[in-house]
């Protein structure tokens, strides 16, 4: 019976070995199953150079330096000649030439005394007259020099006069009051044109009043000749 009991258990030993490798083949064989109908990976082949390359300097290519372009010249025109303006005439500049001296001539008036009634008769006392006195020469060059420089202020050469060229010397007689004011005015000689007449005419105008008389010549009316020149260079 003990026999018996060894022999089984023997054989199922056996049994359970021979069971254990069928199992591990199997397994094995559905790895290497599963394993041949996986794809294969791609495989990159990478291969080195080892050849030792030499280095050539590269070539160094002048750089062409651009021509300068030159424009063409432009064209000058010549100009026209121009025909030369004609130079005007100047206008002659007028001489302010000073007056020339007056003359003065004073006019003394006589002085009359006052009538006298006699009371003794009614007969009337013959008017005496005192003999005039003459002034003082240097008095009267003295005035006269005065009375040039003051109608020498208003002295103006009329532009149409300029512009006509004309020229000429007008003479002119005044008479001065006492307190100098213009007692009257006239051409004595004419300049032979009117424009310069009038001017002379206005200058005595302008010129008023004059200059007062110096105490000799007050009592009396003075007589003034003036030449006024008109004159361009």
């Amino acid at each position: 019976m003990t026999k018996g009991n060894n022999f089984f258990s023997e054989l199922n030993l056996t049994h359970a070995i021979i069971l254990s490798l069928i199992i591990h083949a199997l397994f094995v064989m559905k790895l290497q199953i599963s394993n041949f109908n996986l794809k294969p990976k791609p495989v990159v082949d990478i291969i080195f150079n080892t050849e030792i390359v030499k280095q050539v300097a590269p070539k160094v290519i002048p750089q062409q330096i651009p021509k300068p372009i030159i424009k063409p010249k432009p064209v000058i025109k010549p100009k026209p000649i121009e025909k030369p303006k004609p130079i005007p005439k100047p206008i002659p500049e007028p001489i302010v030439e000073p007056i020339a001296e007056p003359i003065v001539e004073p006019i003394i008036e006589p002085v009359i005394e006052p009538l006298s009634e006699s009371i003794e008769t009614n007969e009337v006392t013959q008017i005496s007259e005192q003999t005039p006195t003459s002034p003082n020469p240097q008095v009267v060059n003295n005035y006269s020099n005065l009375l040039r420089a003051h109608i020498a202020k208003h002295k103006k050469y009329p532009r149409i006069a300029q512009r006509r060229k004309m020229q000429g010397e007008v003479v002119i007689a005044i008479q001065i009051g006492g307190d100098g004011s213009l007692i009257s005015k006239n051409i004595q000689k004419s300049s032979g044109h009117k424009v310069l007449d009038k001017e002379g005419m206005n200058m005595m105008e302008k010129s008023k009043p004059f200059p007062v008389p110096p105490d000799t010549l007050k009592n009396s009316v003075t007589n003034v000749v003036v030449p006024i020149a008109f004159n361009l260079i």
